[in-house]
């Protein structure tokens, strides 16, 4: 078919739809049929069109909708494709709004196709779409609870979303993760120095929390200090797995949750909840999720010199092992002028190659 006559044949096919009086159950399976044959080929001035229409139906077939987002991704129109209601989700509300978030940015909105597709168990999200989707979602608590609800997503693309999920959800997205692997690339870091321990301890007995949270970013390698805010509750979390991203022991760890906030530190049932967390999450796991949240990269320094004596250490090694190698072979050189052919006169070499080898250990 000519594409012109796709593009036809779609948007009549889509306003028959949309103003049916009543939508039998099979004329919505030919419509059903005849879109997922369609969309495919759609223009984006079609897309668009087709996406505003449907947009206002409650019962569009999700596999439609579908369809439609996953044009939308291939032509680049995923944050242009028009929103519930028909508004276009990248329109931005005029006029002041109560709902602004810190810094004037008006708050994200969700299209029906996110919340339409999040909310299916049986779409299957691919990765830039569901990339792009938890993107949008840190934004927009419905689209966040929707992906979160769903347990067929993988736990480390839903990690940005950790702050949006209750401590049940939390927990098993730690899970999931520490089983996935956690975050392999973060195995070698080096543990803090203590000097670095105490610098935290000094900031936080005095109350400093901007002291605080800038002597933790520099001991993880950040070039700029996040905006941490721990003394949110719903930030408590990430305490625990910032300190344990940094490397700091347990006993270091839970000082700072009796010091840094007082409120924090009232709270007992918090802080017995913020140790489970630290003693139960691998490291690996604390540095995937702190880097997912605050949308950092952690860069904890690694060991690059040895200690002085090392290499003396290795050269002693290295010479008591070649001087053991060279009384081996001595000793079975002698063993074999000193063995005649016969097989039972053999095991005199193969002893002394023994006593050579006792000897010289």
């Amino acid at each position: 078919m000519r594409p012109d006559l796709v593009q036809v044949l779609l948007r009549v096919q889509t306003d028959l739809f949309a103003g049916a009086p009543a939508r039998a159950r099979g004329g919505s399976l030919a419509f059903e049929s005849l879109a997922l044959a369609l969309i495919p080929r759609a223009e984006p001035g079609t897309l668009r069109y087709v996406a505003r229409q449907l947009a206002q139906l409650p019962h569009t077939p999700g596999s439609v909708l579908r369809a439609i987002a996953a044009r939308g991704q291939d032509l680049g129109l995923a944050h242009t494709l028009p929103a519930a209601g028909g508004a276009a989700s990248s329109a931005a509300p005029t006029g002041p709004s109560p709902g602004l978030r810190p810094g004037g940015a008006p708050p994200a909105v969700s299209t029906g196709l996110d919340l339409a597709l999040a909310r299916d168990s049986h779409a299957l999200l691919g990765e830039r779409l569901l990339q792009d989707m938890v993107a949008r979602a840190r934004r927009v608590p419905d689209l966040a609870e929707a992906l979160l609800a769903r347990t067929d997503l993988p736990a480390r693309s839903l990690a940005p979303l950790y702050l949006h999920a209750d401590q049940a959800r939390r927990a098993a997205l730690r899970s999931a993760m520490a089983q996935d692997g956690g975050g392999a690339s973060h195995l070698r870091l080096v543990r803090p120095t203590r000097e670095r321990i105490a610098a935290l301890h000094d900031a936080a007995d005095i109350g400093e929390k901007a002291a605080f949270g800038a002597r933790l970013a520099q001991g993880l390698g950040l070039p700029a200090v996040p905006d941490w805010r721990f003394e949110k509750p719903e930030r408590h979390d990430c305490l625990a797995l910032a300190l344990l991203a940094l490397g700091a022991s347990e006993e270091d760890a839970i000082r700072i949750f009796l010091i840094l906030d007082k409120a924090l530190a009232r709270d007992v049932a918090t802080v017995f909840g913020l140790v489970e967390i630290f003693r139960r999450t691998p490291r690996s796991v604390a540095c995937a999720l702190i880097e997912a949240i605050y949308e950092i990269s952690i860069a904890l320094p690694q060991r690059s010199t040895a200690p002085a004596d090392v290499p003396r250490i290795i050269d002693q090694a290295s010479a008591a092992g070649r001087g053991l190698g060279a009384t081996a072979r001595e000793a079975l050189r002698a063993g074999s002028r000193a063995d005649s052919p016969a097989q039972g006169r053999s095991t005199g070499g193969r002893d002394s190659v023994r006593r050579a080898i006792r000897d010289g250990g």
